[in-house]
């Protein structure tokens, strides 16, 4: 019962996207931005409740059945190739990779002198501390699998990788959509949703996570990311009143 109520605190946590995104239409702001805070809002809290209602799914009294469904798939799918290919993206959302990109974004912002350093260290570092901290509350078992070589430790809900993967690369494709040229948004995005489903489906053939651990922690990313983004579209009027 402890997990559930840190899943619940995980959705409550949305109620200051529901209040900014209040506090955005009750003040004089221009359309476009009160849209986008809306948006994010809406995100942050229907990326809460999903993973508040994959918590509650996998501890009840029968496995959640899309779980082993998913790992039945993965073991039928297994070979020398795939185990190579997914084992090396599955790389795209490591800690160490995560850390890097992190650095390395926040080294050329601070170059730039942009005001988008602030929400990028914030979700970033908010992720980073966050997760292991979901992961410790629910201590769910990692799934068992015989792959030579591959070895996964620590607990399985929600999965950091996918986690990371939604939050970083969906925050570079943020900060880039929002200083490159617009032709140049789609791509951006698209490349971003790749990146992050392809590490999704690595942790889950790979046996490394099941199928709800990856819905988790793509929620869980995903609310934390626009949960980030409201906050900056509201306390920084002047720089939200860009394109989201």
């Amino acid at each position: 019962m402890g997990s559930f109520w840190m899943g619940l605190a995980w959705a409550l946590l949305t109620a200051w996207g529901l209040v900014a995104a209040g506090a955005a239409v009750s003040r004089q702001v221009a359309a476009q931005q009160r849209r986008a805070l809306l948006a994010a809002a809406g995100v942050a809290a229907l990326g809460s409740l999903g993973f508040l209602w994959l918590a509650r799914a996998w501890q009840g009294p029968e496995a959640w059945p899309w779980d082993q469904a998913a790992a039945e798939a993965a073991r039928a799918a297994w070979s020398a190739t795939g185990l190579r290919t997914l084992g090396a993206l599955t790389h795209l959302a490591d800690r160490w990779t995560m850390w890097v990109i992190g650095l390395v974004g926040a080294a050329l912002l601070a170059w730039r002198r942009d005001r988008l350093l602030l929400p990028w260290a914030v979700v970033l570092l908010g992720n980073a501390a966050w997760t292991p901290l979901l992961k410790a509350g629910f201590d769910r078992v990692r799934p068992t699998a015989d792959l030579s070589g591959l070895l996964f430790h620590g607990p399985s809900f929600p999965s950091g990788h996918s986690s990371g993967a939604m939050v970083v690369y969906g925050m570079l494709a943020w900060v880039a959509c929002r200083r490159a040229p617009p032709a140049w948004r789609l791509p951006l995005v698209l490349a971003a949703t790749a990146v992050v489903v392809l590490v999704g489906a690595s942790r889950v053939y790979l046996q490394a996570h099941y199928l709800s651990d990856v819905l988790g922690g793509f929620a869980a990313g995903g609310a934390w990311l626009a949960l980030g983004v409201a906050g900056w579209l509201l306390l920084s009027p002047r720089v939200a009143e860009r394109r989201l």
